[in-house]
């Protein structure tokens, strides 16, 4: 299932197509990067997914989830620093709320570093809540996490 936002596309991710992909975005956005392998292991559990958000050819940004019955816990969403404030990033949780969601589950939740003050405004805009803290919930760190949720019942 493809969803189109302007000039960008959003697609299930295609694991042989897509991890060098996923690597690169992951280099450029954080100290401590997933690697190929770290992708693949995650992609491989049968309750984990995602998505790329695409222009022409590129892929400019992805977002990694697991699904339970009930809810869909988002990993991991990054997009290229150069492609960012385009509506990647926008795009990507639009297609988690009306894929994920509308399949029974009521809440879309993430982890948000303390320190990441864009994501934290980002989420916001994007309806999530911050409703509770998680003290030193990175390992790397130490730094508390924002645990920030979508309610279906609350859009």
């Amino acid at each position: 299932m493809k969803t189109k936002s302007g000039k960008l596309t959003v697609r299930p991710i295609q694991p042989v197509l897509d991890i060098k992909h996923l690597v690169a975005i992951d280099a450029s956005c954080y100290k401590a990067p997933w690697t190929a392998a770290d992708f693949s292991a995650f992609l491989d559990q049968h309750t984990c997914n995602g998505y790329v958000v695409e222009k022409g050819n590129k892929v400019l940004g992805y977002l990694l989830y697991e699904a339970a019955k009930h809810s869909v816990y988002l990993h991991s969403m990054s997009v290229f620093p150069a492609a960012r404030r385009q509506g990647a990033g926008r795009s990507l949780i639009n297609c988690a709320v009306e894929n994920l969601l509308k399949k029974a589950r009521k809440v879309l939740h993430t982890d948000v570093r303390e320190t990441n003050l864009s994501c934290q405004l980002f989420m916001r805009a994007m309806k999530f809540r911050a409703v509770s803290v998680i003290p030193e919930y990175y390992e790397d760190t130490h730094e508390d996490s924002f645990r920030m949720e979508f309610r279906l019942d609350t859009k």
